[in-house]
């Protein structure tokens, strides 16, 4: 799962440094909404990729979309798909869109715990952290 997470939060900060004005709340918004299409996905219903009227965070979700599209294409995250031994919620997890949730969930954590320290933030944390 790190390798996951650590690849959307690479194209976060890729993205920042074109968006200068990109905020944490930003991105917490396009996680919040790439959750909710990979939820409807992995539930087996037919679901729109979300879309912003804001180019930051239109150029941001897409990014992140052609990155996961990126590893599935290489199968990177398959490994965890059904694996009786990765079970992050006590049971394998069924799909690449149900493991999509999950690292989406972890991340709107992370930038909410983040977004609350006005020194730190979200984006000055990963750009410290994961690089």
């Amino acid at each position: 799962m790190l390798p996951l997470l650590h690849s959307i939060e690479t194209t976060v900060i890729s993205l920042s440094e074109e968006f200068h004005r990109l905020s944490d709340k930003d991105i917490e918004i396009v996680y919040e909404q790439l959750k909710n299409y990979f939820k409807q996905v992995a539930q087996g219903k037919e679901a729109e990729e979300p879309s912003f009227s804001s180019e930051s965070k239109e150029a941001l979700s897409d990014e992140i979309l052609n990155i996961l599209d990126l590893r599935k294409g290489i199968e990177a995250d398959t490994h965890l798909i059904n694996n009786k031994d990765y079970q992050p919620s006590g049971s394998p997890i069924p799909s690449l869109a149900a493991l999509y949730v999950n690292a989406f969930s972890i991340l709107i954590g992370s930038v909410r715990f983040w977004r609350k320290d006005k020194e730190t933030t979200y984006l000055k944390f990963i750009k410290n952290n994961v690089l």
